[in-house]
């Protein structure tokens, strides 16, 4: 069982999901996930997020089909 899971939602964040990413899996605690959630964003944050989950398995990309805002999300 995983120790910690961050949800992290994203719309029009490219700019700075990235840095969100790589700040969350380079904490010192590697019994971690993060659930990155696309929340049908018109940039390109779905596929920053999918980048992410192919190259590390701590990593779920979950795309919803319509913006459902922040908290659904």
């Amino acid at each position: 069982m995983t120790l910690i899971s961050f949800v992290v939602p994203a719309f029009r964040v490219q700019g700075y999901l990235r840095e969100c990413l790589d700040s969350v899996l380079g904490q010192p605690v590697t019994d971690l996930e993060v659930i990155a959630v696309d929340d049908c964003s018109p940039d390109a944050s779905g596929e920053i997020i999918d980048e992410y989950a192919a190259r590390d398995q701590r990593v779920r990309s979950v795309r919803l089909s319509e913006n459902v805002g922040l908290g659904p999300a």
